[in-house]
């Protein structure tokens, strides 16, 4: 929709994923399998397919141009996805996507001080995620916050400088049994060009 300075987008969505092939857990520790051994906290995990993934949720998006300089930005995602293991794997029935969060939510501020320049900080949230396919091992929730300056060279040339990340956060990306913890990329700068034709 369009409200003069304000803009916004929705969309209602439903997705069925048949034959996903995914980790399936198919035991815990200690356990001896035809692959080897797994000790004690340990998990046997195999590749299959595994029923199907249903999906319904909403998102949108959102722009309200406060005036010359300032201008906000939102958006956000639903998701109720969950697993549908069958007969194949009856122990995921329920279950949320691996590594997938029910809900995003991201809010931004653009600023525009001079004529070429823009100003632009997001913050970005997800909900509980999991590491693996019985929901067991909890990656957490997630909070970071983005910031970018860029100015306009030219009609089709823009150069920026940013940085993600900008509060250094620990965000979980995957987790073992044993407790040891993936996580993504620490604070990270960046410089470059952008070309618009």
């Amino acid at each position: 929709g369009d409200m003069g300075d304000f803009t916004w987008n929705g969309t209602l969505f439903w997705n069925r994923l048949e034959d996903a092939i995914t980790n399936v857990t198919i035991g815990t520790g200690p356990l001896a399998t035809e692959a080897g051994f797994a000790p004690a906290g340990g998990l046997v995990i195999r590749r299959q397919n595994a029923g199907y993934i249903d999906a319904i949720g909403v998102e949108g998006e959102a722009r309200y141009r406060m005036n010359e300089m300032f201008a906000l930005n939102g958006a956000f995602s639903y998701s109720s996805a969950d697993v549908h293991g069958g007969t194949v794997a009856p122990q995921l029935n329920g279950k949320q996507p691996v590594q997938q969060p029910r809900l995003t939510l991201v809010g931004g501020l653009d600023v525009m001080p001079m004529n070429r320049l823009t100003l632009s900080g997001l913050i970005r949230y997800e909900s509980e995620r999991f590491a693996d396919d019985l929901n067991t091992l909890s990656l957490g929730t997630a909070v970071t916050v983005d910031a970018r300056a860029t100015i306009r060279v030219s009609d089709n040339v823009s150069a920026y400088i940013a940085v993600d990340n900008l509060t250094d956060e620990s965000i979980a990306t995957t987790k073992g049994a044993d407790g040891v913890v993936v996580y993504d990329a620490p604070r990270i700068f960046r410089v470059g060009l952008s070309f618009v034709q």
